[in-house]
């Protein structure tokens, strides 16, 4: 085997468009490609394609989802549409064309793979392209709408590399939570946030030889985004009965099933099978099926209300058979939600988010919680004028300080307590400008951590992807992006679910599964690499709502001593209020 070719100074990069158009994804895409250091940009155009001499049974075939694709922009396509054609922005600082025309990579842009497949002697690493795909790896074509026909709860988008010998890989994939009714908002989740997913893939090759940086590549996303399949397996090792037990024979059983995975995987080759256009007849079959949901969607929104509340239980040794534990239901005009516990003289503290649900606009609340089982009433401490929710609170440098998610004022903000519980007071934005929820904070190997889930596009979804920033110092407006961001790119496991805490030496990470629902379950994430460069973690069990009669989420995870709290959301009728 030859040595790995070390990365060279400057990549040179191909780009394979349709000299007339590009989708806006793509151009937004172009823009943030263009802007990487040490990295050169060649276009090379394709030959046009005639739709026009598509043959007439094809166009009668077709006529139904081209009238249906009008409907669904026209009444469902509130946001920007990532597949808008424009012309191809003449401003993109693309090099002049060279007499040499060898690149590292080709990159393909919506239909153009075929055409660049032509070129893969002209690359040194091979073409890489993007593409919806299902379960089984089978492109789905037009993006967006097989998933919401089928029923799938999770939207697939992955970047292929084919390399120069024709051999094609998943390197990266990512899931977005399926729209229940419309293909048209479906794509809106998938695109604006597959945008960065290349330019990404290639800013990461400066740090190792390409090579080594594609095989990295492969090995975290089978761990990161093909966890449903090592889960039970996982699970099984690391859990007795619902309690958490880590030990290095589990860990050693994990880490086999994980490296078994990655051999299966890997050595299966992409499935060159596509679904295409659906026929007339096959259109009416999905919308016959499909129109009930429609209805059923509606009714639900409009004639119910989606209530959380608490649920907890006093226990030795971790358990999450949350069948077991005591509710404590709020009144039906308001949700108690995000429990974070606070110990303070020997008192159980839990700081939660209260929202009035004809408000629609939360608060930060506290109450405490006996040892007996008694609890108090919640009582109102912190609100502002936008949105308060997940108050994380914690103990630095013998202060006690909160950081409550605010995205709705586009900012991760750091209140101080004044006098606890219930007096606190805006110390200073950690962050600015950037739609963040659900803020964790880790401090660990003499540093500050923030992990949060960030929204890359006003049209995208904000439980998708798992940013973290690092900073020496709490107060300071220096936090530095980790380089591998965003380190999760998977609704299923990405969003926080409460504070990240150490166990059996152990750092585990609580994490919420958004892909049926909003908050559909969460899922405990033991951290295996946390640096400056790299951030690695393996699922060690998932809760979700089937766990309990009645519920249809369950999303944040909160213990302290023997004292655990979760909440929990039921549904009931407005008709009932």
């Amino acid at each position: 085997m030859e040595p790995a070719k070390l990365m060279s100074k400057r990549l040179n990069i191909g780009v394979v468009a349709n000299p007339d158009v590009v989708l806006a994804y793509e151009s937004a895409m172009l823009e943030t490609l263009l802007a990487l250091p040490e990295i050169d940009c060649q276009l090379l155009t394709s030959p046009q394609t005639d739709i026009s001499r598509e043959n007439i049974s094809t166009k009668l075939s077709n006529w139904g989802y081209r009238f249906y694709e009008k409907m669904d922009n026209t009444v469902l396509g509130i946001g920007d549409d990532p597949f808008l054609k424009q012309p191809l922005n003449a401003s993109l600082a693309f090099n002049h064309p060279t007499e040499t025309r060898r690149f590292d990579f080709i990159i393909a842009l919506s239909s153009q793979v075929e055409f660049a497949k032509t070129q893969l002697k002209l690359t040194e690493f091979g073409v890489l392209y993007l593409d919806c795909i299902n379960a089984d790896g089978q492109s789905l074509s037009p993006p967006g709408y097989w998933d919401v026909m089928e029923f799938t709860t999770d939207s697939i988008i992955a970047v292929h590399l084919i390399s120069p010998e024709g051999k094609c890989q998943k390197i990266y994939q990512s899931h977005s939570a399926t729209t229940e009714v419309s293909p048209r908002q479906n794509r809106e989740r998938i695109f604006w946030k597959a945008k960065s997913f290349i330019p990404k893939i290639l800013a990461q090759l400066n740090y190792h030889s390409i090579e080594q940086s594609i095989q990295k590549l492969i090995d975290k996303q089978i761990s990161d985004n093909e966890f449903t399949c090592l889960n039970p397996q996982l699970a099984e090792n690391n859990y007795e009965q619902g309690n958490l037990e880590w030990n290095d024979a589990s860990h050693t059983n994990g880490a086999m099933a994980l490296q078994t995975a990655i051999a299966e995987i890997t050595d299966s080759p992409v499935a060159d099978s596509i679904k295409g256009i659906p026929k007339n007849i096959t259109l009416i079959k999905h919308l016959f099926k499909k129109i009930p949901g429609f209805f059923r969607f509606y009714l639900q929104t409009k004639l119910n209300w989606d209530q959380w509340f608490l649920l907890f239980q006093f226990s030795a040794a971790p358990n999450t058979d949350i069948s077991s534990f005591t509710p404590i239901y709020p009144p039906k005009d308001r949700i108690w939600a995000d429990p974070h516990i606070f110990i303070k003289d020997g008192k159980n503290y839990v700081f939660i988010e209260e929202m009035i649900l004809k408000d629609d606009k939360g608060f930060i609340s506290v109450f405490e919680i006996h040892a007996d089982g008694f609890y108090s009433t919640p009582v109102k401490i912190l609100e502002e004028d936008f949105h308060l929710s997940y108050p994380q609170v914690f103990e630095w440098q013998n202060q006690i300080w909160m950081i409550p998610e605010s995205s709705q004022n586009k900012t991760v903000s750091l209140y101080r307590c004044t006098e606890f519980p219930n007096q606190w007071e805006k110390h200073c934005d950690l962050l600015e400008g950037i739609d963040a929820v659900d803020t964790s904070i880790l401090f660990d190997q003499d540093k500050c951590w923030l992990f949060c889930t960030v929204r890359p596009h006003p049209d995208a979804s904000e439980n998708d992807e798992l940013h973290i920033y690092s900073s020496t110092q709490l107060v300071s407006s220096e936090w530095i992006a980790h380089p591998q961001n965003p380190v999760v790119s998977d609704v299923r496991r990405a969003r926080p679910a409460g504070k990240i805490y150490r166990q059996y030496d152990r750092l585990i990470r609580p994490s919420q599964n958004c892909s049926k629902i909003y908050g559909y379950g969460f899922n405990l994430n033991a951290i295996s690499v946390l640096s400056e460069n790299d951030y690695q973690e393996e699922p060690i069990t998932c809760i979700n709502a089937d766990q309990l009669k009645g519920i249809i989420g369950v999303h944040t995870y909160s213990r302290e001593n023997e004292l655990t709290v979760v909440d929990a959301c039921r549904r009931y009728s407005k008709l009932s209020y």
